[in-house]
C-alpha cells in the first residue's frame, strides 16, 4: 500500500482531506500527534508552525512514499519556508485546499507559496465539494510502494 504524509500549518485541512480520500465520515478533532490510518500519515500543524518540530516530520517521512504539502487558499500567509520540500527525499506534491471558499487570487497566491516551498507539482482541491479529489487520488495511486 502506498503511504503519503500530509504536512501543513494548523487548519490547512490535512485531517479533512485524508478522511475524504479514505471515504470516511468527516470527524473534526485536533490532531495531537502523527496518526497513521489506511496509507495516510496525518501530522499536527504545529510540526510546521514551530521550527523545533520539523525534525519529527523528517523522521516520519521515512515511512512514506510521498509528501502532500498543504496550504489553505484563504490563509493570508504560509508557515512553509522557502524550499521546505527539499528536506524530504521523496516526491512532494503541493495541494491548495479550501478552494471552494477562496477567490481566484487566493488560489493563485497559495500556488505561489507552494511553489516557493519547493513542491514538485501543485494540485487544487476542495475536500468539502470534492473538486480535484479524483485527480489527487489518481496521483497518489501512481506512487510506487517502497521495496522491502
Amino acid at each position: 500500500m502506498t503511504t503519503v504524509m500530509l504536512v501543513g500549518s494548523t487548519g490547512s485541512g490535512k485531517t479533512t482531506l485524508s478522511q475524504r480520500l479514505r471515504d470516511c465520515d468527516l470527524e473534526y478533532s485536533k490532531t495531537q500527534t502523527i496518526v497513521w490510518e489506511d496509507g495516510f500519515l496525518d501530522t499536527p500543524g504545529e510540526y510546521v508552525d514551530h521550527g523545533s518540530f520539523k525534525n519529527a516530520l523528517l523522521v516520519a517521512s521515512y515511512e512514506a512514499d510521498a509528501v502532500l504539502m498543504l496550504d489553505a487558499a484563504p490563509d493570508e500567509g504560509s508557515r512553509l519556508p522557502p524550499l521546505f520540500a527539499s528536506m524530504f527525499n521523496l516526491p512532494v506534491i503541493g495541494v491548495v485546499t479550501k478552494t471552494d471558499i477562496s477567490s481566484i487570487g487566493q488560489v493563485v497566491e497559495a500556488r505561489a507559496r507552494l511553489d516557493l516551498a519547493g513542491a514538485h507539482e501543485v494540485l487544487e482541491v476542495s475536500a468539502m465539494s470534492g473538486l480535484g479529489l479524483r485527480q489527487l487520488s489518481t496521483r497518489i495511486a501512481s506512487f510506487s510502494e517502497k521495496e522491502v
